[in-house]
């Protein structure tokens, strides 16, 4: 059984959840409303560009003050918007956001 996408439950009846619950099922039933999948593969192809060696611009939160294209030297397994990740120029390094940066 494939269970893929995640749903929201307006109500209960029968065997269905209650009102709040949340039901993983590969399709749609009476009174459920689509929330999003599982597994985010949207998010993860977003960050497709981060990758150790890679260059990338950081665009810096604090008014720009360090926005310029940095290495990526350090990332988590998996990269979601709020992932860190360690960046490097020949100056410095910082631990940002994956969210904070683009591709070359």
């Amino acid at each position: 059984m494939d269970w893929t996408m995640v749903y929201a439950v307006s109500g209960s009846q029968g065997n269905r959840p209650a009102t709040g619950m949340v039901y993983a099922g590969s399709g749609l039933r009476s009174g459920q409303k689509e929330i999003g999948t599982t597994r985010n593969d949207r998010d993860m192809s977003n960050y497709d560009f981060i990758k150790i060696g890679n260059k990338v611009f950081w665009h810096d939160p604090d008014g720009g003050l360090s926005d310029g294209v940095y290495q990526v030297v350090d990332v988590p397994e998996e990269i979601e918007e709020d992932s860190i990740i360690l960046i490097a120029s020949d100056y410095s390094e910082a631990e940002v956001f994956a969210a904070e940066l683009s591709p070359l």
